[in-house]
């Protein structure tokens, strides 16, 4: 499974310098639509909402179909996000409509996490492939905000265009280089619309899992 590790750390690293590339430049390109701090964090809001509440299903869409199609998806839609964000540049539903698209889809990393954890072979080897992932996951916002920062003195729609390709190469990338996780399959797996049933169910598993996730 090297090259599926290999292949994974390449995809989350050009989806997070995708994300660091457009987050220095939305508040400003948000700012000629309205002077408004509310409504321009309600652009953050609606993605934080929407991925809120579509990741628990998504993450068991990846239990039931397997991780490879799920993360496929979910880079495409961040895609699909921002090239509706950039061709609808004028229209403020066209913004909106973007980021609750890239918010529904913005379950790729979480996932991305699953593959390097199905594809431990033990706790050690598994602790250092979530390392590896949150790694990469500082240096593309390391990168990816000094690029965005560039790209806006072209204009300030370059950045969102530049990152929808970024991630449309990326889903294309993993189409052909990512083979399936390791993981069998659950078929069986019930899917459930509502976040705060796994959230409680997580509280209630174990008494040193519940204090982590206190903390």
């Amino acid at each position: 499974m090297k090259r599926g590790k290999i292949t994974i750390g390449i995809t989350v690293l050009v989806d997070v310098i995708g994300m660091g590339i457009v987050i220095p430049v939305l508040p400003v390109f948000l700012h000629t639509f309205t002077s408004s701090p509310f409504w321009i964090e309600m652009f953050f809001t609606i993605y934080a909402l929407f991925g809120f509440f579509a990741a628990p299903v998504l993450g068991a869409l990846s239990d039931k179909y397997g991780r490879r199609l799920i993360l496929i998806l979910s880079i495409f839609g961040t895609a699909i996000g921002w090239f509706i964000f950039a061709l609808g540049s004028k229209s403020l539903i066209c913004l909106v409509i973007g980021r609750i698209i890239d918010g529904i889809t913005s379950g790729n990393i979480s996932t991305a996490q699953s593959y390097m954890i199905d594809s431990s072979k033990d706790p050690k080897e598994r602790a250092g492939n979530l390392g590896f992932i949150g790694a990469l996951f500082g240096v593309g916002f390391i990168i990816g905000p000094a690029i965005g920062g560039i790209l806006a003195k072209i204009s300030l729609l370059t950045p969102f265009w530049v990152t929808a390709v970024i991630a449309l190469i990326n889903a294309i990338s993993a189409y052909l280089f990512l083979p399936e996780s390791p993981a069998e399959k659950d078929h069986a797996r019930k899917i459930s619309l509502n976040p705060f049933k796994d959230i409680w169910k997580a509280f209630h598993r174990d008494s040193k899992i519940k204090n982590l996730l206190w903390i």
